[in-house]
């Protein structure tokens, strides 16, 4: 019997799904198209794990060595024989499954292994299921380590002028966690290659497994005969209620029975009733306390793992521009004042500062989804104690445009549950949309302005600029249609 090769790669795709491991294997057109989220992540996490490997400075890097993996190997071979020397990417193969491993080095506890993630939590199964495989392999090629480690970002670290390594990434040694699941984890190893050999893709219906870890590349494919509306589109309802439903037969809207407690559910009842949801009391409530001049609100922000200024945490979000519209009054049109900060210079005191020469002292300052912009606010009273008083008192006039939907006083179907300002403007409004937009929404304008800072072109970086600069304004312009819809509505 012919044993299939694997890869760390291909193993963490079975231990997901097997199905998925074949199509990757046999039919790797089927997976949709890696997008740019997608690959900023695998660039960020390539440059945490070349930070992270000053932690143990001075290593042979082997993927420098040569690109032909038999060399890497040798090399590998080579310099762990020697027990003096640091290895970054050691590459190592046996039972025909090829790994590279992040750090490996000798110490008196003997060979270690570290493995590093840009994550912040030690605890992940993924986490620990990535580690067994390389301790499996390293073992059977003849270098069993003594101490498996993780290394992952500490959330809690706040830089200072420079980065302190050893206190940005925490270790955790993982290696009695690792050893129990091998029994596990070689089982698999058989088992995936079973699957490999087959001459179709294993049945395996749609589950929870094309979320979580991580979203399936292969979703769409696998999905494509999915009817809808379904189930599986409801929102507020754990992926794991949702399939039970979905695994009972109850696929669509329409199959959910009277007696169940779903029946009831807002996306449901619009589908059911064809009548869109409104709250006529509750919503002029809530208009009727909003007061002029009206500020409409957005900020963008920027995370990175590895914090970029002074005081900053990981995956701390960072605001570089904000949209403001001020209407004065009912009948004005409202008029806009966008502000942006280029990259490579911390942006927060000068958006704080711009927005006490700007926001009006008075009136309702408007926001969608108010989280983070409460969090800006608060974030700049403690970083600025002179303006203290004036982001306090801007805090306290926040209004949540988000309110409404998200109380279910107006739903339509088009929103397809949706709360998000993109699915509530061409649910209401659907002459107004971000359709001709460069940028479509905000994970997008953080990966562009990550992009600015990297490029050197100025007419590039002008038009990426200008492309922010309009994608925050569609926001905050947004907000303003979607207001005055709410007015005609009572």
């Amino acid at each position: 019997m012919v044993r299939k090769n694997l890869s760390k790669t291909l193993f963490l795709k079975g231990a997901q799904c097997h199905k998925a491991l074949w199509l990757t294997k046999h039919c790797p057109e089927k997976r949709s198209p890696l997008d740019f989220r997608k690959k900023a992540l695998f660039e960020e996490g390539r440059q945490v794990g070349l930070l992270a490997q000053s932690l143990f400075p001075n290593g042979k890097a082997v993927d420098k060595v040569s690109d032909a993996i038999p060399m890497r190997l040798w090399w590998t071979k080579k310099w762990l024989q020697d027990k003096r020397h640091i290895l970054y990417e050691a590459t190592l193969q046996a039972d025909l499954i090829l790994i590279m491993v992040d750090i490996m080095r000798y110490s008196d506890q003997g060979l270690e292994l570290i493995e590093v993630k840009m994550g912040t939590s030690p605890e992940k199964n993924h986490f620990l299921m990535d580690i067994v495989l390389q301790d499996y392999v390293c073992e059977k090629a003849g270098f069993k380590p003594a101490v498996l480690y993780l290394a992952t970002i500490n959330s809690d670290y706040q830089r200072g002028d420079e980065i302190d390594i050893n206190s940005l990434f925490r270790l955790t040694d993982v290696t009695e966690k690792v050893r129990l699941l091998r029994p596990h984890v070689e089982q698999e190893i058989i088992s995936m290659r079973e699957s490999l050999r087959l001459p179709y893709p294993p049945d395996i219906s749609i589950g929870t497994q094309c979320q979580s870890p991580y979203e399936c590349e292969f979703k769409a494919y696998c999905w494509s005969h999915v009817a809808r509306p379904t189930v599986l589109d409801l929102k507020g309802i754990s992926w794991d209620k949702k399939f039970a439903l979905y695994q009972k037969g109850i696929r669509t809207y329409s199959d959910v029975p009277p007696h169940h407690m779903f029946y009831d559910h807002p996306q449901i009842r619009l589908e059911r009733d064809k009548v869109p949801i409104l709250n006529k009391k509750e919503l002029r409530r809530f208009l009727n306390k909003i007061e002029y001049p009206l500020s409409f609100l957005d900020f963008e922000a920027f995370q990175m793992a590895i914090p970029p200024f002074l005081g900053t945490h990981p995956y701390q979000q960072i605001p570089f521009q904000f949209s403001l519209h001020v209407q004065s009054t009912p009948h004005c049109p409202a008029q806009h004042h966008p502000y942006f900060v280029d990259p490579l210079e911390d942006p927060r005191p000068l958006i704080a500062q711009k927005l006490v020469d700007i926001l009006p002292k008075k009136g309702a300052i408007l926001v969608y989804d108010v989280g983070y912009e409460k969090t800006v606010l608060k974030e700049f009273s403690r970083l600025y104690p002179t303006h203290a008083d004036f982001f306090e008192d801007a805090m306290c006039r926040l209004v949540d445009l988000m309110t409404p939907f998200y109380q279910h006083w107006v739903m339509t179907a088009e929103m397809q549950g949706g709360l998000s300002i993109k699915s509530v403007l061409p649910a209401l409004l659907p002459h107004i949309t971000y359709s001709s937009l460069d940028i479509q929404d905000g994970e997008m304008a953080t990966r562009m302005y990550l992009h600015l800072a990297c490029t050197d072109d100025p007419a590039l970086q002008e038009t990426y600029r200008q492309q922010l600069i309009d994608y925050c304004a569609m926001d905050t312009d947004a907000m303003v249609h979607i207001l005055a819809y709410l007015y005609r509505l009572i």
